[in-house]
């Protein structure tokens, strides 16, 4: 999607340059693949929560892009200097002669796509259970709301002929530009993000601390658990040591070394230790699950981050438990 938003970017650059003549072949490209912005971002929502677009379903997603390339391929196949002499500045109001009616169908096809499209992956993620939540997911929902928005303002803008060079125009292309690679910056480093916390919780408890008394590890330990598996903070991908000492009214010092003492495990292994036995239920029980969504269901921010926790745990990956649990229930 972002590949797509790009593309755009650049067409519209080399056409406010007036280069556009001396690559041809682009002009009107970026009308079809406007298209894909809906479906894509779908597909990514239906994958993150464990619900993939089954293959035949995404062709059907895809008819309008496939249709739109099919209409105008007369287009597409004249030759460069055809559609170089079709070609007007862009701050002409009939910047694209070549079939206006068909322009302004497509236009509002497009807005009323991503316009539908982001309601469905909003009611997507919606039907998960709240435990289920995933917060860098809604994030992504919201800057492409934001996006869709602004797109739609700017093609009615230019139905009631806003010019190319004016303010606005300028101002909802850059608006679409933010919104957009916000998306993207939020898809880029949720891992990083998971990863860098992952690391910082993972450090050694320094030798010297003083050891808390008996009485106060067991009765924490004991709180610390009954939260756990009544409320199943783990399930939250953005959890952390902050917030569980947020929710039992500890400081974060007391609780990290609780855990570290009661438990014998840091805070990441401790978490990763229900997320595990999560995952375990969700493999044996959902089969039609795939396991990247089983992964981001049981609390995990990504596939190799679940892989490794969960073969520290069990010594063996989930596709080879699945597997392996379907074996034995077959001869059972």
């Amino acid at each position: 999607m972002i590949l797509v938003f790009s593309v755009n970017l650049g067409y519209i650059y080399l056409a406010y340059e007036e280069l556009l003549v001396y690559v041809p072949h682009l002009a009107g490209i970026t009308v079809s693949v406007a298209f894909l912005y809906g479906p894509l971002l779908y597909f990514y929502v239906a994958a993150a929560t464990g619900k993939p677009v089954p293959a035949k379903y995404k062709l059907l997603h895809l008819l309008p892009f496939a249709v739109h390339m099919l209409l105008h391929l007369p287009m597409f196949l004249q030759s460069a200097e055809f559609k170089a002499a079709c070609m007007v500045p862009v701050n002409i109001p009939d910047a694209v002669p070549y079939l206006p009616p068909a322009v302004i169908v497509a236009s509002i096809l497009m807005m009323a796509s991503l316009l539908i499209y982001t309601y469905t992956s909003y009611q997507l993620l919606q039907r998960r259970s709240p435990t289920e939540a995933m917060p860098w997911l809604k994030r992504v929902l919201a800057a492409f709301g934001i996006f869709s928005a602004f797109f739609c303002i700017y093609q009615v803008s230019l139905f009631l002929g806003m010019s190319y060079y004016s303010v606005l125009c300028y101002g909802l292309k850059f608006l679409m530009a933010v919104s957009m690679y916000s998306l993207a910056y939020v898809c880029l480093t949720r891992d990083s993000l998971f990863a860098a916390e992952q690391a910082q919780l993972s450090v050694a408890v320094p030798a010297k601390r003083a050891a808390l008394p008996a009485s106060v590890t067991r009765d924490v330990l004991q709180k610390l658990r009954q939260h756990m598996q009544q409320h199943q903070p783990y399930l939250d991908s953005d959890f952390s040591l902050t917030k569980l000492a947020q929710q039992l009214n500890l400081s974060t010092h007391l609780l990290s070394q609780v855990i570290n003492e009661g438990v014998g495990q840091n805070f990441s292994d401790f978490v990763n230790s229900y997320r595990i036995e999560e995952a375990k239920s969700l493999l044996l029980h959902q089969p039609e699950t795939t396991i990247i969504g089983v992964a981001y269901s049981s609390g995990f921010n990504n596939k190799v981050s679940f892989n490794t926790a969960f073969k520290k745990a069990t010594g063996t990956t989930p596709t080879d438990f699945r597997r392996n649990a379907g074996k034995l229930a077959q001869t059972a």
